[in-house]
């Protein structure tokens, strides 16, 4: 195992080496800026929504009926009342007729969907064929929620979101992560210096935890035996020996349902009277840890794969800009200025404003777009040149490796945040890498650890 030095590394000194290397050649090269001197490098955690919604159910439309009117939906979202669950039986089951490029689509040609009401792990497909929850709008149009594959639970689309807290009753609160450290070869958990550190305590352990359990949660790594469940944290003892984390069905508890395991303990096979009695129900057949990658092919750059970049200006910019991905001294130079003592009195709000402020000024928007593509351009550049820059990462949200490619949006010198993209397989059997998303330095860190 590689400790979590490696990746840090990887994100930081990796870079610095590749900049040492091009100022000995080139006469210099930009240099990684701390994430703890960006004011809006810090970010905010978002609370777990909750999982059971109430829902207003609605008959499917009846056969031969219009296609709706789809801009009749977009201020018009359904209600359903039904409670939703990890296992929920299919309420109807549909073909995907058609989508379109502003984010919906039609099944059998009649009823609407939106994209954001399909399960997290299903990206819909022209042709598919789907469970979903039939629903009417307002405005009493047909409309589907709850859209995955048919046969497959629907999981909500911020399951990849604290996952192991959904998944069972475990706080990963201050004493839980405490007693996780005290147990594990020593790591730098708090490595990133934030004004939040003292009261965040282990904040990237917890992050680790919840990501690398959906990874074995897909996987279909838990292990489930008289009532008990397993899991590999893929963390070790200071002798390399695994720890595992031990759960207990709550009495008349459907095991297929979210929420429905107790934590119990995190334990060394046969050490303690935890660990004895684990390995006793185990039996030797224990869980094994997540894989993150399974070939080279995933975790190295390849520089002659094409790599187009197309920004989407609301998600990569606006709502970049609202969930503080971008440092202060881009949005300083860039997107109309900026004030600390706001940010750090007022973070959320002021976000917003300024987020508000370059998506209503076609000046500002162009400016930080064009800033954008140009330091993609040069970093896509020092990529080619120094593929060791290039580090892998885990994405939830995909349940893929991917690569931070690292940018310099302040000036051509600095590095201050970093581009998420992932290599997929066209039509045709070529490859591409397929641009996903920006990450602020905190972010890419966190991220990096997973596959360290």
């Amino acid at each position: 195992m590689k400790l979590f030095q490696t990746i840090r590394d990887a994100v930081g000194k990796v870079i610095a080496e590749s900049q040492s290397d091009r100022q000995a050649g080139a006469g210099g090269g930009p240099a990684v800026s701390s994430p703890s001197k960006q004011p809006a490098d810090d970010f905010k955690a978002t609370p777990a929504p909750t999982f059971q919604t109430e829902r207003t159910a609605a008959p499917a439309p009846a056969a031969g009926s219009a296609r709706p009117n789809a801009d009749s939906f977009v201020e018009s979202p359904a209600t359903v009342t039904q409670p939703t669950s990890i296992n929920g039986p299919a309420s109807s089951t549909a073909r995907v007729d058609e989508l379109t490029n502003r984010g919906f689509g039609y099944l059998e040609g009649r009823i609407w969907f939106h994209f954001k009401n399909c399960g997290f792990d299903y990206i819909p497909k022209e042709g598919d064929v789907v469970d979903f929850t039939p629903m009417t709008s307002e405005k009493g149009q047909a409309q589907a929620v709850e859209v995955r594959l048919s046969g497959k639970p629907f999981l909500p689309a911020d399951f990849y979101m604290k996952t192991l807290e959904k998944w069972s009753d475990i706080r990963l609160d201050r004493r839980t992560l405490q007693s996780l450290y005290d147990m594990t070869l020593k790591e730098d958990w708090d490595y990133i210096e934030h004004p939040w550190a003292q009261r965040r305590p282990y904040w990237n352990l917890k992050n680790y935890l919840n990501n690398t359990f959906l990874r074995a949660f897909r996987e279909g790594k838990i292990k489930q035996r008289d009532g008990h469940a397993a899991w590999n944290t893929g963390l070790v003892d200071n002798l390399y020996r695994p720890i595992h984390a031990s759960f207990r069905l709550k009495a008349r508890a459907n095991p297929e349902r979210l929420g429905s395991w107790s934590f119990e303990y995190f334990c060394v096979v046969g050490v303690g009277p935890e660990g004895d009695a684990f390995r006793k129900r185990f039996a030797g057949d224990y869980p094994v840890e997540a894989r993150f990658f399974h070939g080279m092919d995933d975790i190295y750059f390849d520089p002659d794969t094409p790599f187009p970049f197309e920004i989407n200006d609301h998600h990569v910019l606006v709502q970049g800009i609202e969930e503080n991905r971008y440092p202060s001294g881009f949005l300083e130079k860039f997107a109309g200025g900026f004030d600390v003592d706001r940010f750090r009195s007022e973070k959320g709000n002021y976000l917003k404003e300024v987020a508000s402020r370059v998506n209503q000024n076609h000046e500002l928007l162009r400016d930080c777009v064009t800033r954008i593509e140009k330091a993609v351009e040069l970093a896509k550049l020092r990529g080619r040149w120094n593929y060791r820059s290039i580090v892998p990462i885990y994405y939830p949200k995909f349940d893929q490796v991917s690569f931070l490619l690292p940018l310099c949006l302040q000036d051509d010198e600095t590095t201050d945040a970093a581009l998420v993209f992932q290599k997929e397989t066209l039509g045709d059997g070529s490859k591409q890498y397929v641009f996903r998303t920006i990450f602020n330095l905190a972010m890419a860190y966190q991220n990096a650890r997973l596959v360290a």
